[in-house]
C-alpha cells in the first residue's frame, strides 16, 4: 500500500522504490530486518508529501491572514462592459460582524422565497403566477441590495441600521445575473473562505462564542465592543486576535525555556 501510494504522488522514482525493496539494490537481503528497512525508508518517502503539505497549508494561512489584516478587497471583472468597451467592475470588501449578520438575514429570507415559488409553481392557475412574479422582483431587489452592501467601501453598511427598505443605487438596476453570481463568489472569498481558514487554527474546544471573543476583544484593545462589532471587518479582527495569541504563546514558551535553562545551570 505504501510503494504504491509514493508511486500514485510521485514521491520517489520507481527505481528509488524498487532499490528499497526486499532484494532490491539498497536493500539487498530478504529476512525481517529487510522488511524493516524497507518500510522505514518508505514511511520516509511518505513524509515528503507530509511535510508539503504542512508547507502549502503554512503559506496558504499566512496568506490568508496577511490579506485578512490588510482588510484586501477583490475587484470583480462584471459581464458587460461600457459602451465603450472598456470592463466594468466592481469591488468587494470584507465586513464587520453587524454587516455580515445583516448579509446573512437576507440570504435567509431568499431561501424562504424559493422555497415560496416552488410551492406556488406546484400550486398552479393564474393566483401562483401573479404570486410568483412578485417573489421574483422582491428576490431581484434583495439582491440588488446584498451586492450594494458586498460592494461599498469599509466594513459596514450603505445605509442607516434597521433601514426598513433601502434604496439600492440605479447603476446596480441592470446587473447581469452572471454578475450576481461573480460578486457572490468574490464576497465568499473575501469573507467567507478567510474566516473558514482562520477559524480551522483554532481547537473547538477554545473556541469561544461571539459574545466572548468582543467582549474579550473589547477590552484587550480598549475600545467598545459595539464599534468592533461595526467598525472593524470580522476577518481582520480574527486575524489579528490569532496572531496576537500566537504572539503571546510564543513568548510564554520562550520565557518557560530560559527559566529552565537557569535551572539547569543553577
Amino acid at each position: 500500500m505504501h510503494r504504491d501510494s509514493i508511486l500514485v504522488h510521485r514521491l520517489a522514482s520507481e527505481q528509488d522504490v524498487a532499490a528499497w525493496w526486499p532484494g532490491g539494490a539498497n536493500n539487498p537481503n530478504q529476512d525481517l530486518s529487510a522488511w524493516i528497512r524497507c518500510f522505514a525508508n518508505y514511511v520516509a518517502f511518505l513524509d515528503r508529501d507530509s511535510d508539503a503539505r504542512k508547507h502549502q497549508t503554512s503559506a496558504a494561512r499566512q496568506k490568508v491572514i496577511l490579506e485578512a489584516l490588510a482588510d484586501a478587497p477583490e475587484v470583480v471583472t462584471l459581464a458587460d462592459a461600457h459602451d465603450d468597451g472598456t470592463p466594468r467592475t466592481l469591488t468587494v470588501f470584507p465586513k464587520g460582524f453587524v454587516t455580515l449578520t445583516e448579509i446573512h438575514c437576507r440570504n435567509l429570507v431568499l431561501a424562504q422565497m424559493c422555497d415560496d415559488v416552488e410551492r406556488q409553481k406546484a400550486a398552479g392557475g393564474p393566483e401562483a403566477v401573479e404570486l410568483i412574479v412578485r417573489v421574483w422582483r422582491e428576490q431581484t431587489y434583495l439582491q440588488r441590495v446584498i451586492v450594494w452592501i458586498a460592494t461599498t467601501p469599509g466594513p459596514g453598511l450603505p445605509f442607516p441600521e434597521l433601514t426598513a427598505r433601502p434604496e439600492p443605487p440605479a447603476e446596480l438596476a441592470n446587473l447581469h445575473s452572471a454578475d450576481l453570481l461573480l460578486v457572490d463568489a468574490a464576497f465568499q472569498r473575501v469573507n467567507v473562505q478567510r474566516l473558514a481558514l482562520l477559524d480551522r487554527t483554532n481547537s473547538g474546544a477554545g473556541r469561544p462564542d461571539w459574545s466572548v471573543f468582543f467582549a474579550s476583544l473589547a477590552g484587550a484593545m480598549n475600545r467598545p465592543a459595539a464599534e468592533l462589532m461595526r467598525d472593524m471587518s470580522l476577518p481582520g479582527l480574527i486575524a489579528a486576535a490569532s496572531e496576537r495569541a500566537r504572539g503571546h504563546e510564543d513568548a510564554r514558551v520562550a520565557a518557560e525555556r530560559k527559566v529552565a535553562r537557569q535551572k539547569k545551570r543553577a
